[in-house]
């Protein structure tokens, strides 16, 4: 027998949890149009036109104007873009994407960007029937039936999490562990279940003395991966045609009647030390005494964000001839030996398997 009380409380419950269930429902909808807003780029050029009306976004986009017009016209209802009406009626409207939203929706640099998790969403959604098959048999769904849109969603939510905090505030509230990273011998790093590698990029970056090296199962996680960053090779300058080089007149100098001898002192050891060093691998042992080391650079670009690779090519000195094409070596600058030749090898830091 129920009470008016227990029927006024299960009458409650049943009421909030179909509001619950029914905005939830509302909420995965707005997702799903997120996502075809971020993976068609309609964000991007809703942003670059600085506002638009559906047949300027369809064009800038590459989509059907009237896909844009809904789209447009159920990102205005949810509150994600702001329109602004025009008396000429619905196909002159304007839309556009707020400096805030846009921060959110496509700064890939921001930890607000929460873009990529729409991709999650999606890629979870797809794999719901070989979840079911897994309940029933008790097996499971490898990692990589989620396909690429989660390994995207992964990589693009912790690229800003990683370079923003993992060596600013992380790494630093482990002191000995920072102190290990900056010290001699150089540290070596294994960054287990580094994905797509930008944990390992942000510690490279931080600690440019220790090798970093990335691990994970996931085969296609590594293959998309960023290359990684190594020191930034001396700049050569711009050399100038003779031709075109400004004339200048000097003064004669009389010859002095006696020259002394120039007497160059070796220098110490510890001041040797302070010399550039490149590390990279060696391309070609063919010649005596001389080795080329391919030297690679990873930088992020200054306007796109992008991670730009540049490889150069150096001769180094190899006295003993011990280095072998693919090992990893350390170079240190030294007097021109030669014309090209302007390093010498220090160490030979992983041999070639």
């Amino acid at each position: 027998m129920t009470t008016p009380v227990l029927e006024a409380a299960a009458s409650a419950q049943r009421d909030a949890l179909a509001e619950r269930i029914f905005k939830a429902t509302i909420e995965s909808f707005e997702l799903l149009h997120l996502y075809v807003g971020e993976r068609l780029g309609l964000y991007r050029a809703l942003a670059d036109l600085g506002g638009a009306n559906a047949a300027e976004l369809a064009a800038a986009a590459g989509v059907a104007e009237r896909y844009a017009r809904e789209w447009l016209e159920q990102q205005a209802v949810a509150g994600v873009v702001e329109v602004a009406e025009d008396p000429d009626g619905e196909a002159a409207r304007r839309y556009r994407l707020p400096a805030g939203h846009a921060e959110v929706l496509l700064d890939g640099d921001s930890e607000s960007y929460m873009a990529p998790l729409t991709r999650g969403v999606a890629s979870v959604a797809r794999t719901i029937p070989a979840v079911l098959e897994a309940f029933r048999s008790g097996s499971g769904v490898p990692y990589e039936d989620y396909g690429p849109d989660l390994r995207a969603s992964i990589a693009l939510l912790n690229r800003p999490m990683f370079l923003n905090q993992l060596a600013s505030r992380w790494l630093p509230a482990l002191p000995a562990l920072r102190a290990r990273l900056q010290a001699d011998p150089p540290a070596q790093v294994a960054d287990v279940g580094c994905g797509a590698g930008w944990s390992s990029i942000a510690i490279a970056l931080a600690y440019p003395k220790a090798t970093v090296h990335g691990l994970d199962l996931d085969e296609a996680s590594i293959a998309e991966a960023p290359p990684a960053p190594v020191a930034e090779p001396k700049q050569k300058r711009k050399r100038v045609p003779r031709g075109e080089r400004r004339q200048r007149s000097k003064p004669k100098r009389e010859k002095p009647a006696e020259r002394k001898p120039i007497v160059r002192q070796p220098k110490p050891e510890h001041v040797r030390g302070r010399r550039k060093e490149r590390r990279g691998v060696v391309v070609s042992a063919a010649m005596d005494k001389t080795i080329v080391v391919r030297v690679d650079t990873v930088k992020p670009h200054p306007v796109y964000k992008k991670i730009v690779r540049h490889s150069t090519r150096l001769r180094a000195h190899d006295e003993g001839n011990t280095a072998k094409p693919g090992d990893l070596v350390r170079l240190v600058e030294t007097r021109p030996l030669s014309k090209s030749k302007h390093w010498r090898l220090a160490e030979v830091l992983e041999e070639a398997k």
